[in-house]
């Protein structure tokens, strides 16, 4: 590996080996009781009798290659003083505090009340609640092989690649409650975030770093100091989807999203949300430019924050600081009433305005869409927004519709249209009936969800009560995403399965469209959902979930915006509707 190529994602990847069968290989080369050994995963080892570092590679016969990505491996964890003035290593001290599972590790005497088993455990995934035993490298060869990739390795994807299974059962940390997530999300997520913070900031002075227009001289003080923007979007478009054609409006959404998520600072995405920090000196119409470029709506919720105080999505973040912030202004107002001066009582009061004005600002919720609404004579037949500007013509019908610009484009994103089989069915199954079935995830009810699921595992571990609040950090969102993405692969496989190919129509991961010989086999859309959920959710079906799942059913001429009313807006955890019916 070159000395100047830093891969952050590495900085864990001690974890993926068994301590205890290294502790024992050093015991019977150099004699030291195994009590007094501890080696941890930055593959440092020190003589606890003594304090003395052991030197201990040279019994396996390799070294470690003093490259950039080994400081970070090394030094991520308490750094020396003068190793935290290191720009890489801040920030990869940095980044591993924001991508921790948990707001805080239980103390001594809270890990003495822990009355599970944890040690070489799998993950335990909160909407899951179990785990199983892993196998970790152990071996002589074991440790070498990992140490000649450490010193080779090119770039993450090489890493993730030979090591993905691997990292998906080892949890961040075997200690509960911080076991809840995956060495390959936390690693994966820490890479982002050091990328995030490296693109964003300005080296200052030798380890003192500016984010945001403020000064840090450590990881510390940066927690301390750096504000962020959390920032939760859902995309919405404006158009009325009439025409076969004018289902691109989800393809033109599916690339947008999908280039969108690959960005560094993107949490969590679904097909129509996202979970994204920002710099505060950035400009959120930057951040959903792409989208509204497009001529889609996104709805925004934000809020800004410290890094320590940084948790899950804005609304959590509002009414966490909220009540902190109402006993503040109310103590400070029984002061001011005492002021026998009015002037100076008026000025303070004002003052007290200004704080609750400064603190509203910090919690927006905007619209963000790149043209104005707008009344006028000749309207597009298709979005009644924008000026009709357009001719289009249906080349069999010879139908011609006035539409604006934007839903134009849709019609003509790409030659061959996004939902051939639909097309298909529409020209030549008149009287078939077809289903649109549409998977949603609530970003906020599942944050919320998450962290009761949490304080119920915290509750189950222990004994005795913890000390301080335990709260969820943004890695637990990504951990999840990864299971919901499976679970979504999943249940198109099975669909396809059940329906056939030929009679099903992917349109987005989390939407397709099937065509049905008879209503009733909208049975096995059901039970084949509820098997899957059953098996990679069972933890939420106890509770009111953030998953949903909604069907509606019609004559596969039915107008399509129609559905999408009721699909995008759903009521309960499972929603059928019969359109047409009686």
């Amino acid at each position: 590996m070159a000395e100047d190529k830093i891969i952050p994602e590495l900085h864990d990847i001690g974890k993926l080996l068994d301590s205890n069968s290294i502790k024992q290989f050093i015991h019977q080369n150099l004699g030291i009781p195994v009590r007094t050994i501890d080696w941890n995963h930055t593959f440092l080892c020190i003589n606890k009798d003594t304090g003395e570092e052991l030197q201990y590679l040279n019994l396996f016969g390799v070294n470690l290659n003093e490259s950039t990505t080994y400081k970070i491996i090394r030094y991520h964890h308490d750094p020396p003083t003068e190793m935290k003035k290191e720009s890489p290593i801040f920030l990869a001290c940095l980044a591993d505090y924001m991508a921790s599972s948990i707001s805080r590790t239980l103390t001594n005497k809270e890990m003495e009340n822990v009355v599970i088993e944890f040690e070489n455990k799998t993950v335990l995934k909160l909407w899951k609640s179990y785990n199983e035993t892993i196998k970790l490298f152990s071996s002589e060869n074991d440790f070498k092989s990992l140490i000649a990739f450490i010193n080779n390795v090119q770039d993450k994807e090489q890493y993730f690649n030979i090591f993905y299974k691997n990292m998906l059962n080892r949890p961040e940390d075997f200690k509960p409650p911080k076991n809840i997530t995956s060495l390959f999300t936390h690693s994966k997520l820490v890479g982002k975030l050091y990328r995030f913070f490296e693109a964003n900031m300005k080296e200052v002075s030798k380890g003192a770093l500016s984010f945001g227009e403020k000064t840090a001289n450590s990881p510390d003080d940066a927690r301390e100091k750096w504000n962020i923007n959390i920032i939760t979007g859902q995309i919405k478009f404006s158009h009325y989807p009439v025409r076969v054609k004018d289902l691109n409006i989800f393809q033109i959404l599916n690339d947008e999203i999908s280039k969108f998520s690959q960005n560094d600072n993107v949490i969590l995405n679904t097909s129509t949300q996202f979970l994204a920090l920002l710099p505060p000196d950035k400009s959120i119409t930057q951040l959903v430019k792409p989208f509204i470029e497009k001529g889609f709506i996104v709805n925004i919720e934000g809020a800004n924050t410290s890094l320590k105080n940084a948790n899950l999505i804005p609304k959590i973040i509002k009414e966490k600081e909220a009540q902190p912030f109402e006993n503040s202004i109310k103590k400070q107002k029984e002061n001011i009433e005492k002021i026998p001066d009015i002037n100076l009582k008026s000025i303070k009061l004002k003052e007290l305005d200004k704080q609750h004005l400064e603190f509203e600002n910090r919690f927006r919720v905007t619209n963000y869409y790149s043209r104005l609404l707008i009344t006028i004579d000749k309207l597009c037949e298709i979005c009644q927004m924008q000026p009709a500007e357009k001719i289009w013509e249906d080349e069999e019908s010879g139908i011609t519709e006035h539409l604006c610009e934007s839903c134009n484009s849709i019609r003509e994103y790409r030659k061959e249209s996004s939902a051939p089989k639909i097309e298909k069915w529409y020209q030549e199954e008149l009287n078939s009936k077809i289903v649109w079935i549409k998977i949603n995830l609530d970003i906020e009810n599942l944050a919320e969800t998450l962290q009761k699921l949490l304080d119920k595992y915290i509750q189950d571990t222990l004994k005795g009560a913890v000390s301080e609040k335990i709260e969820l950090r943004f890695s637990v969102l990504t951990e999840f995403q990864h299971d919901f993405n499976s679970f979504l692969a999943d249940f198109n496989k099975k669909i396809e399965e059940h329906f056939k190919t030929e009679n099903v129509q992917p349109i987005l991961n989390d939407f397709l469209c099937v065509k049905l010989d008879k209503t009733s086999r909208i049975k096995d859309i059901l039970k084949t959902y509820d098997d899957l959920f059953t098996e990679y959710f069972p933890e939420l079906k106890k509770r009111k979930s953030p998953i949903t799942l909604s069907i509606s059913i019609s004559n596969v001429k039915f107008a399509f915006f129609r559905h999408w009313k009721l699909l995008d807006n759903p009521n309960k955890d499972v929603n059928v509707y019969l359109i047409g019916s009686g």
